[in-house]
């Protein structure tokens, strides 16, 4: 799990307007990006309205929004 503000998240759950924006290639997502809806009470939840933040680039340190991404828990455990 990375480490990611309550602020960002909070940020990053209004972008994704409560939907996974996973656009990983290998999931192969119908017109590109997941979409599964989410609820926000399910987070770190393994249900099928779970989710988490995950961290876009290598490096987990920064806070910023552009580098956060909301990801159901599906996808999120199969990122790499």
């Amino acid at each position: 799990m990375t480490v990611f503000s309550d602020k960002t998240i909070k940020e990053g759950w209004q972008r994704a307007g409560g939907r996974c924006e996973c656009r990983l290639v290998p999931h192969e997502h119908l017109g590109g990006r997941c979409g599964r809806t989410l609820t926000w009470e399910n987070r770190g939840k393994e249900s099928q309205d779970g989710w988490e933040a995950y961290c876009r680039s290598k490096i987990c340190d920064d806070d910023a929004l552009w580098n956060l991404e909301i990801l159901c828990w599906e996808c999120y455990q199969n990122a790499p």
